[in-house]
């Protein structure tokens, strides 16, 4: 390290340093004001965000929930919602859980019943996984009425909750048959975390057809229409397992599978042949050379999602740690990996999305998650509290994209969570349609005029999308949740009555 180095870095400590005190005078402050006065709710708000800052997890996770009670106490429902929802984000474990029963209450009492409903299940869920199935139909028969959809959300959270009785016949009776009812619920065994799946078709409805059935199977897809883009898919992603057709243009399925035989790193990967010719001869030929499987079309879909998860089994990573998101959340998963000086993949399941983080010594060199990547991949992920992850411990090569540390990183996507919880509650006349007004046409320089010094810029086109008098306001931004910018965009644009109800 030369003199230069060596003096940017004691600056950078002296820097640190009178960072740190200046946020621990910032807190003591806060802490002599609720001395005085313990519920004033913007110290304590205050408060949490500086101690969240300093990081002391669990002392603003208790802030922040003594800040929904006072909101409570106040009839300030919207405001306790807030504050719950930023305890939600810190809490684990049983803590987590209560607080989706009060976030639960509260949508249901601000009349938000598809937020209200998604609450529900996850609790339904948390509880059955704990194998409390009973306490989980117990609050589906003591919930409230969910207004118009509530038959349809009970019957789903009923199904959640129930114990699926096994097809079988007395004690030592023969049932004469291979099929079961099963619980549901999906074993570890069925879950790949840490796998990609490469499969190549120049057929978009058999692509789609692969792509659902095989998406539960926790591995991550990806898609290509042809042999060409498939080679670029290869080098990008690496996959491990490789799922193509024969019969192709360009580069058909022989010539792809001598293309990754002859790359030294991808040669060992299992290739599987799709093919509508059934002959004999040829199957026995691509076993020759060297081809995993064939499979002949037409196929059925949950047979082939079998065929792949014995196979899967077989060239499965071993997993460094797994859990829920319900008990341990994602703050405290990339502090671990941080501390630990970890390199691998994290894969993070929630719904019908997958979200896959990239470490190297603790550091995350990426992040993607659907069309999100880096930073903004990140952002969406601080709102998932329900879910499965996984580490598994691998060599990684990718170039690193996200420049700020762990820490850093985390602490900007809770300011930016929390800003947008701030619009979200400030904006108007949340259950009316808007619409965009004849004078439109000047919201590009308003998007300017926002993006000036900004990272990330709003995505006008999205708002046009959004806004086209189909969807209520609340509706529209709750899409939006996870795009700070373009949040802060249409409540300029309704400032500027731009985008107005469609009533008016």
């Amino acid at each position: 390290m030369g003199l230069f180095d060596h003096v940017r870095s004691a600056r950078e400590q002296v820097s640190n340093i009178q960072d740190t005190s200046a946020l621990v005078a910032s807190i003591e402050q806060c802490e002599r004001i609720l001395q005085a006065d313990p519920k004033h709710l913007p110290t304590l708000l205050e408060l949490g965000r500086l101690y969240q800052e300093h990081g002391q997890t669990q002392k603003a996770c208790d802030v922040f929930c003594r800040a929904g009670e006072i909101a409570v106490e106040r009839n300030d429902t919207e405001q306790a919602l807030v504050s719950y929802r930023k305890a939600e984000r810190l809490a684990a474990g049983d803590l987590r859980v209560e607080l989706w029963h009060k976030l639960f209450y509260l949508s249901y009492k601000l009349r938000r019943m598809e937020e209200a409903f998604e609450r529900a299940k996850q609790i339904v869920e948390t509880l059955v996984e704990r194998g409390n199935t009973k306490r989980a139909a117990n609050f589906v028969s003591a919930m409230p009425d969910l207004g118009a959809k509530d038959a349809e959300y009970r019957q789903i959270l009923e199904a959640m909750a129930g114990v699926v009785p096994r097809q079988t016949g007395a004690t030592g009776t023969a049932v004469g048959t291979w099929r079961r009812a099963t619980s549901g619920q999906r074993s570890a065994d069925e879950y790949f975390p840490g796998q990609t799946i490469l499969i190549v078709d120049d057929e978009p409805e058999l692509l789609e057809i692969l792509e659902s059935s095989l998406r539960t199977l926790g591995a991550r897809i990806i898609t290509a229409a042809n042999g060409h883009i498939a080679c670029e898919k290869v080098k990008k992603y690496a996959p491990s397992l490789i799922i193509s057709d024969l019969a192709m243009p360009g580069m058909d399925g022989s010539q792809f599978f001598e293309w990754v035989k002859s790359q030294p790193e991808h040669a060992r990967v299992p290739f599987i042949c799709l093919s509508s010719i059934g002959s004999e001869a040829e199957r026995v030929a691509a076993f020759e050379m060297g081809v995993e499987d064939y499979w002949t079309k037409p196929f059925h879909p949950t047979e082939i999602r079998y065929r792949v998860k014995h196979l899967l089994r077989r060239l499965r990573r071993p997993v460094d740690f797994q859990g829920k998101l319900s008990q341990v959340n994602l703050a405290e998963i990339i502090q671990i990996l941080e501390s630990g000086r970890r390199t691998g993949l994290l894969t993070i399941e929630s719904g019908a999305e997958q979200a896959y983080l990239y470490f190297r010594d603790g550091f995350i060199l990426n992040a993607e998650c659907g069309n999100l990547a880096g930073e903004r991949a990140v952002f969406h992920l601080v709102g998932w509290t329900s879910g499965d992850f996984a580490f598994c411990t691998m060599p990684m090569m990718r170039e690193k994209v996200i420049q700020l540390s762990p820490q850093q990183l985390l602490m900007e996507a809770f300011r930016r969570f929390d800003e947008a919880e701030r619009v979200l509650s400030s904006l108007p006349n949340q259950h009316e349609v808007f619409v965009c007004r004849p004078g439109f046409e000047k919201a590009p320089e308003v998007a300017e005029q926002l993006a000036q010094g900004g990272e990330f810029v709003a995505n006008l086109e999205t708002i046009r999308q959004l806004f086209d008098g189909t969807r209520t306001l609340e509706a529209c931004c709750q899409v939006l949740r996870d795009d700070l910018e373009t949040l802060l965009l249409v409540r300029e644009l309704i400032d500027r009555k731009l985008l107005v109800p469609r009533s008016g």
